[in-house]
């Protein structure tokens, strides 16, 4: 027999999910991907925006924080969750918030159309009928052009870590108290990962020890939800589709960029999988490749015209901004030979050409800011001539246009690689630190009121004391020599890396 929507409610009004936020599910980032492939999104700085579970607001609050123009409603079957999501939002003084403590299933008529829907963390924790209501909703409530973003675990990935599950739940199920099922939960698939390590030839081993490795790094509420719920459910890329199909919903595309750019994944797979018939077809065999076990897809209204094949001048739409951390390195530059740039989060990126090499050293070179297309490429011909490249690239009139359809793809292939940002509503970022420096009310909030902040590029960032210190007093008010006050380490040192974190408004 299913949970109730008040059982449901129940382990989340007990145990509130942490209050994170995600640039992949911005308005920004779903208008970006929305605009590669033809459509017209609605801009994100005058918008409305539904998130369903929006737990306390750790995701929802900073857009609404950062785009005052906009509107925002956020709805949850937990009441404790919303009261602590209220609570913020009146302290910021958000006025564009509506937040409604209720089951997605009673939403009132009243408060749709809306340009973005997002569920986050939702759609494989329900049961069928919410999960069909969800679906519903989100075509009911779309306004054309309008973009869904919708997180769920994935099949294959998902067959491996549903077998710990299983088990943890086993185990678990004579114990009462919530933090006692977690902790045995845990240990029991610790025990089993450690017995069969000592076992060579039991293929189980490294599954398990990894996925203990993921839930002892996960906040308890989250192992609570994710492994010990009632309801989880894991589906494969084209039963998801054949869902929102159902229910009048079209793909538009990966969330991430990352994921859906095939030769991310290296060349043998590449030229595998590159002959797939189709792109939902291809996704699905990399899916098995990879073993992947989490999706976020965007979805529209299946009356919205799509192109697939990208224009590569659409990038001049955007502005733009580096995602390296360290400066590319330019030997070999003058004949492209490629190199291999470090991602954050993901495998290293071959980069090959000059033209790529040198726009992505342009980018880099301008620190943590949002660039223009035609900065970025009047800095590229000036580079190309500074560093005698030019011949053929810049010299003539006919030269020059070839050489930025050239960074047209180079900037779409930086892109897909997670090397480069694009932005159609970009944060109002200093591009040096102020005299008076200033943040947003909510990130002054956050530090206040813990070890994170969400910056105005919407990521999840931690604090160190000292960042937390002084971002906590940034109103606009207080010059370097106060700031200095609130913390023994150097203020500059702190100011600078608030500025390239994103945090100081201009």
């Amino acid at each position: 027999m299913p949970p109730t929507p008040t059982a449901v409610a129940a382990s989340y009004d007990a145990f509130p999910y942490p209050a994170w936020a995600f640039w992949f599910t911005h308005p920004n980032q779903l208008a970006v991907m929305a605009t590669l492939f033809g459509m017209e999104p609605a801009p994100p700085e005058r918008c409305r925006v539904l998130e369903v579970g929006c737990a306390v607001g750790g995701n929802l609050l900073p857009m609404a924080a950062a785009a005052p123009e906009s509107q925002f409603v956020g709805i949850d079957i937990s009441a404790v969750q919303i009261d602590l999501a209220r609570q913020v939002a009146a302290e910021v003084g958000l006025g564009n918030v509506r937040l409604e403590a209720a089951d997605l299933r009673e939403l009132d008529p009243a408060l749709g159309p809306f340009d973005y829907v997002i569920a986050h963390g939702v759609f494989s924790w329900v049961d069928d009928d919410v999960r069909a209501a969800l679906l519903a909703l989100c075509r009911e409530r779309l306004a054309p052009h309008g973009v869904v973003y919708v997180s769920y675990n994935a099949l294959p990935g998902w067959h491996t870590a549903g077998v710990v599950r299983d088990f943890m739940r086993l185990h678990a199920e004579p114990f009462e108290d919530p933090r006692t099922r977690i902790e045995q939960g845990i240990a029991i698939v610790e025990w089993l990962a450690e017995r069969a390590g000592r076992v060579g030839d039991d293929w189980r081993a490294r599954f398990l020890a990894a996925e203990v490795d993921n839930a002892r790094s996960l906040p308890g509420t989250t192992v609570l939800h994710e492994y010990l719920s009632e309801d989880n459910r894991a589906f494969y890329f084209r039963d998801f589709l054949a869902l929102a199909e159902a229910h009048g919903l079209a793909y538009l595309s990966d969330a991430k960029p990352w994921d859906m750019w095939i030769e991310n994944f290296g060349p043998t797979i590449a030229e595998t999988l590159g002959p797939v018939p189709g792109l939902v077809r291809q996704a699905q065999y990399l899916d098995f490749v990879t073993h992947r076990r989490f999706r976020q897809t965007l979805l529209t209204r299946d009356d919205t015209p799509l192109s697939r094949r990208i224009d590569t001048a659409v990038v001049e739409r955007f502005v733009l901004r580096s995602l390296v951390a360290e400066a590319p390195d330019l030997v070999g530059l003058e004949t492209g030979a490629p190199i291999r740039i470090g991602n954050p989060n993901r495998t290293p990126v071959e980069v090959a050409g000059v033209i790529p090499r040198l726009a992505l050293h342009v980018l880099h070179r301008r620190g943590a800011r949002d660039v223009p297309f035609d900065e970025v490429f009047a800095a590229l011909v000036a580079e190309l001539d500074a560093r005698s490249l030019g011949a053929g690239r810049t010299d003539t009139d006919e030269a020059l246009a070839a050489t930025r359809k050239d960074l047209h793809r180079a900037l779409l292939r930086l892109f897909f690689g997670e090397l480069v940002g694009f932005s159609v509503s970009p944060p109002a970022l200093a591009r040096t630190v102020p005299e008076r420096p200033r943040t947003g009310a909510l990130q002054r909030w956050q530090a206040r009121h813990g070890d994170a902040a969400t910056n105005l590029w919407h990521e999840h960032l931690p604090l160190s004391p000292a960042a937390r210190a002084v971002l906590a007093h940034l109103d606009g008010t207080l010059d370097h020599a106060a700031l200095a006050a609130l913390h023994p380490e150097p203020v500059e040192e702190t100011l600078a890396a608030l500025l390239r974190a994103g945090m100081i408004l201009a």
